[in-house]
């Protein structure tokens, strides 16, 4: 099949073949960078098999031609060819080790400011009656401290990197008021999500970050500062099927879809009015999807956010948002309830950092992996030949 398809266009045969066999589409970039020294020997072997079909059909006229002297002639061509590629490939195998650096590159990732220093409390202790009736921005400003609430599976927005440090879009926030007000930071995990609302009133914690999704359930328990950024709702699917999923009207298409999602998840509603014809998985985790312990899904229906960040962790999923699906998710800091003076400050702060651009460039870093420090300046033969400091 790769023979035949090769007649039209190499661009048209590897992804075909990548598409056949569900290979990672990703590998087509292997060809165009080969394509780089290859296509220097595909112009010379142009030529040559110009020539020797020019020498057969004349020979062939001239009544020479030979057919088991060219058969055997074929064979052994073939012979050695294989012979060349199983040999090429095991020393290509043991000579060039490949390891995928996509997991140690997201972990190793730091704070793009300068670090804060946040203390881990590993029981948190309620505040007194008293402390608990006080505004709670009163409270944090006379102890000097924040207390952040954070739970497991929220990447990229707050999780721990291969040095232990709390890290990701929301701490990137927390670090920036921190400084701002000369706060301590102390980190306060929370084992189970609906525990945060209870932690929050009873002052065990004095905001709960993890790119939390503003809905009208949450509301009823927690309070919300102003959105700072969005979800925008995609599918995770295997790497191979990401161009089945390409636009919204080849995945309505789709016969028999079924999609997962995680329970209560807002977009619920929204999905079955998109696709009515789905039947929709209740999925117990991200993790317990990529590892693959879900199997009975077409895709993982997620935040194309946090999903980019876990697709970095497992390479053999793609995130796809469907040309032509709109749906997106505001998202905020979760509050404890009643402190509107709170909320207010929270909300002023955070429109200070989106008009000086500060939550743009935090969103570059932390979401769409843009960082500035890793840009090398251009090639420059006054600095790198001749050394000279500019």
């Amino acid at each position: 099949m790769g023979a035949f398809s090769a007649f039209g266009s190499m661009a048209v045969a590897i992804p075909f073949m990548l598409d056949f066999f569900g290979l990672p589409a990703d590998q087509f970039q292997l060809y165009l960078l080969g394509s780089v020294v290859t296509a220097r020997f595909a112009t010379g072997l142009a030529a040559l098999h110009g020539f020797v079909v020019t020498l057969l059909v004349a020979t062939a006229v001239m009544g020479r031609l030979k057919w088991t002297r060219m058969f055997q002639v074929a064979g052994a061509h073939l012979g050695v060819t294989a012979g060349v590629m199983i040999v090429s490939g095991m020393v290509m195998t043991a000579v060039i080790p490949y390891e995928y650096k996509g997991v140690k590159t997201f972990e190793a990732m730091r704070s793009m400011g300068t670090p804060v220093a946040v203390q881990k409390i590993k029981d948190a202790v309620p505040l007194s009656p008293e402390y608990q009736a006080r505004p709670r921005l009163e409270v944090i400003r006379e102890w000097g401290t924040l207390r952040i609430g954070y739970s497991a599976k929220s990447l990229p927005f707050v999780f721990r990197n291969d040095n232990g440090e709390l890290v990701g879009f929301d701490m990137e926030l927390m670090a920036e008021l921190g400084r701002d007000l000369d706060l301590q930071l102390k980190s306060v995990y929370i084992k189970k999500t609906k525990d945060g609302a209870q932690m929050l009133q009873d002052g065990r914690v004095d905001l709960v970050i993890g790119g939390r999704v503003i809905t009208p359930k949450r509301a009823l328990d927690v309070a919300f500062s102003d959105s700072y950024t969005h979800h925008s709702v995609a599918f995770i699917v295997g790497d191979a099927k990401r161009e089945e999923f390409a636009t919204l009207g080849g995945v309505k298409r789709m016969e028999s879809l079924t999609l997962g999602m995680l329970s209560g998840s807002y977009y619920r509603k929204a999905i079955l009015e998109i696709f009515p014809k789905a039947k929709l998985v209740t999925v117990a985790s991200p993790r317990s999807f990529f590892k693959g312990q879900v199997t009975n899904v077409d895709a993982f229906v997620y935040s194309a956010e946090a999903g980019s960040a876990w697709t970095m962790l497992y390479p053999e999923y793609a995130t796809v948002v469907p040309k032509g699906l709109m749906l997106k998710a505001p998202v905020a800091f979760n509050l404890p309830k009643g402190q509107l003076e709170y909320g207010q400050f929270l909300g002023t702060w955070l429109k200070l950092k989106n008009a000086n651009g500060y939550i743009d460039k935090v969103y570059d870093y932390w979401i769409l992996g843009e960082n500035p420090k890793a840009r090398k300046p251009r090639w420059s033969v006054i600095r790198d030949v001749f050394g000279w400091v500019e």
